[in-house]
């Protein structure tokens, strides 16, 4: 359906990652006229920070009962994921009230539900997206590898692993032959490793 030059909708879109772009092209396929809007090149960001992985087994929130005990050396580790400058602490502290609340194990299936649903599909709409735009090469199935270290730190994420199998998800345990099978140049402090061939 294409709509009269008059009556078209001007919308921009702020975020030239894959959500935003494919936002874009949905909107122009509705006969919108779009501007996409980004403060670095498209792609970068988030899209460029996760690889351009598209991960339906992504089904455990980070607020897992597992991961509250590491909270507080994640906050003060400008590597971790939860890093805080301490002068922010005090902002942040209404957040970190509703991130342990949220790793209650009610919120956790809660979370993990909603997080099964938003994916579902995911891989065969994107899939259908890089042919129409004739790009089909770009779009690879090659399953998803998650590396350890070693024992201890696979059982930290032991149920994170429960939950993606419960969610039908087929999970393979790999040692370190596995894991050069897959990835050759892996470093050697990966001595274990989950792979989803899905």
């Amino acid at each position: 359906m294409s709509v009269a030059p008059s009556a078209q909708k001007r919308v921009a879109v702020i975020g030239a990652g894959v959500v935003g772009t494919s936002i874009a092209l949905a909107l122009r396929k509705r006969g919108a006229a779009v501007t996409l809007v980004d403060r670095d090149e498209p792609g970068h960001g988030c899209s460029f920070g996760n690889s351009g992985a598209i991960s339906p087994a992504s089904v455990a929130p980070l607020a897992m009962p597992g991961v509250l005990a590491s909270v507080p050396g994640m906050l003060f580790d400008d590597e971790s994921p939860l890093y805080l400058p301490l002068r922010y602490l005090p902002r942040a502290v209404p957040w970190l009230l509703q991130f342990v609340a949220s790793a209650r194990p009610a919120k956790v299936q809660a979370a993990a539900a909603r997080l099964a649903a938003l994916h579902a599909g995911a891989l065969d709409a994107h899939e259908a997206m890089a042919r129409e735009l004739g790009v089909p090469e770009l779009f690879l199935r090659r399953g998803h590898l998650h590396l350890y270290p070693d024992e201890q730190a696979l059982a930290k994420d032991a149920g994170g692993w429960r939950m993606r199998e419960a969610y039908g998800f087929r999970v393979e345990r790999l040692d370190r032959s596995g894991i050069e099978a897959l990835e050759p140049g892996v470093s050697r402090r990966y001595q274990l490793g989950m792979f989803l061939a899905d």
